[in-house]
């Protein structure tokens, strides 16, 4: 099962290893802010 999520760098590590997610892909950068947000396509670990 594949899925979109938007996180920031800081967290993406912390985020992924909690839910059980791989990353399948970064696709893009969600902004040029001070924080930058990226988007991840993610393969759902079951």
């Amino acid at each position: 099962m594949y899925t979109t999520i938007a996180l920031t760098k800081n967290n993406v590590q912390k985020y992924i290893e909690r839910q059980g997610y791989f990353i399948y892909n970064e696709i893009a950068y969600k902004n040029k802010s001070a924080v930058m947000g990226k988007i991840f396509h993610v393969m759902v670990a079951y």
